[in-house]
């Protein structure tokens, strides 16, 4: 049966003996109680009595006869088919798809990125939303659209470029789609602040563990040249990551 999870075979019921009984039952009975009793009714009844006394005799007659029988009706023994329970394992998965998690991250990294930031000392140069100039260029390059200043740049064009260049091609669009939300995040997040090469080997050293993985970008950073002077910001980021990916998505437990 469809959306049933068991397997129960049926087996008919046997129903021979009840063939038997009734046969031995008619054998039994005399042939004008078994006609519903009206010769033996004529018989025995005066003819002044109404058609329901009539009736009411000839039961009485038939329950007399039943009772004086010693023929006990039994059924034959029965096999229960056996009920196949499949094994049932508990699983976690992310309470999301890929598409409500892709939506969900992207809400804070455009609260973490912030609007249009143009600091000397940012190698990356101009920015909004977290979008360099050199990265809209390529994007508007490979999707074969002009380009503009990307100060100009709407949130939704933002959001565009980020699940092309950095949700799509750090493969955390393929980890969500396997159910890990958090790691997504993570390598998504990783992906966009230090670039998507360095988003991977941080995956493949954290053995496919977000927290851990956290912890490997928070150790990477602290060495380079310019931690003094965005070493703060970066803890923090890593620091808000970690807290939401607590919650993110939130887990639930299925049988398979």
């Amino acid at each position: 049966m469809a959306g049933n999870d068991y397997n129960v075979a049926i087996k008919p019921l046997d129903t021979s003996y009840l063939k038997e009984s009734t046969a031995h039952l008619v054998a039994n009975l005399p042939e004008q109680i078994f006609n519903f009793g009206f010769e033996s009714a004529k018989a025995e009844m005066p003819s002044v009595r109404s058609p329901l006394e009539m009736f009411n005799n000839m039961i009485a007659d038939i329950n007399k006869q039943l009772s004086n029988m010693r023929f006990i009706l039994t059924p034959p023994a029965v096999s229960t088919a056996t009920l196949s329970v499949p094994d049932v394992k508990a699983q976690t998965i992310s309470n999301i798809d890929a598409g409500q998690a892709f939506d969900m991250i992207m809400e804070y990294v455009f609260k973490d990125e912030g609007g249009y930031v143009n600091h000397p000392k940012d190698p990356g140069g101009a920015t909004n939303m977290g979008v360099t100039q050199r990265t809209y260029d390529w994007y508007c390059q490979l999707n074969k659209i002009p380009s503009k200043n990307v100060k100009d740049l709407t949130k939704e064009e933002a959001k565009q470029v980020y699940h092309r260049l950095f949700w799509e091609a750090s493969g955390a669009k393929e980890i969500a789609e396997k159910g890990d939300a958090k790691l997504a995040y993570v390598v998504f997040d990783t992906a966009i602040h230090s670039g998507i090469p360095r988003a991977k080997k941080l995956l493949a050293k954290s053995g496919g563990d977000a927290e851990k993985m956290l912890d490997n970008r928070l150790d990477w950073l602290q060495g380079l040249k310019n931690w003094k002077t965005f070493g703060s910001g970066w803890t923090n980021r890593i620091a808000k990551i970690e807290s939401r990916i607590e919650c993110l998505g939130e887990q639930k437990e299925y049988l398979a």
